[in-house]
């Protein structure tokens, strides 16, 4: 293999895409390592234990907890909370890093349906960037460049301009999907509960 690393217990969540390093969640902790060496840049252990898959980038370790219902950002640098944030209701699915440096944000869903971007770094952020009702998501987000394409409780396919959380477009197949999307190639395609719809987003 390329690389090999030990974690303290079983990878409790498939890691999120990152920019660079990888967030492990496993046992009441997360590990944070180099994606190209595998070398470990954090550990972080904590009670409130991660949720569901955490995100990293250069300065940060973003987690939602399983206590407390928050978001909490953890420095790299020294491994100490640089900041939480207070969700409204208990985070649903992972975490995303989405942008670039100054614009960069922090993506999460939670139970409550809405569709939330924080900013993401180690600054104390003023406010969620953005937030999108989507009635609730059918599997994970997934971050095609600029865009965010998701798939919803509402039986809807979005599109979602990264930076201000714009709905550029929304298909309606007329049947429940049963699978997040996935992009490949300029499409984005997803199953419903009798087809599999391909719809051309390049």
């Amino acid at each position: 293999p390329r690389w090999l690393t030990r974690l303290d217990g079983p990878l409790l969540h498939w890691p999120s895409p990152g920019v660079g390093q990888l967030a492990l969640a496993s046992g009441t902790g997360c590990v944070v390592v180099d994606a190209n060496t595998g070398v470990r840049l954090l550990n972080w252990d904590s009670a409130a234990a991660a949720s569901d898959s955490p995100a990293a980038d250069s300065k940060a370790l973003y987690v939602p907890t399983l206590l407390g219902d928050r978001l909490a950002a953890i420095e790299l640098a020294n491994g100490a909370q640089a900041w939480e944030l207070r969700l409204p209701a208990p985070a649903s699915g992972p975490v995303l890093r989405l942008g670039h440096e100054g614009r960069a944000s922090v993506l999460l869903a939670t139970t409550d349906g809405w569709l939330r971007a924080v900013p993401a770094g180690i600054a104390v952020p003023p406010a969620e960037r953005w937030t999108v009702d989507s009635g609730g998501l059918v599997g994970a987000p997934v971050v095609d460049g600029d865009r965010i394409v998701v798939a919803t409780n509402g039986h809807a396919l979005l599109l979602i301009e990264a930076a201000t959380g714009a709905v550029q477009h929304k298909y309606l197949p007329g049947e429940p999907l049963v699978c997040g999307p996935v992009v490949w190639r300029g499409l984005a395609m997803v199953s419903t509960s009798q087809s599999l719809l391909a719809i051309d987003v390049a």
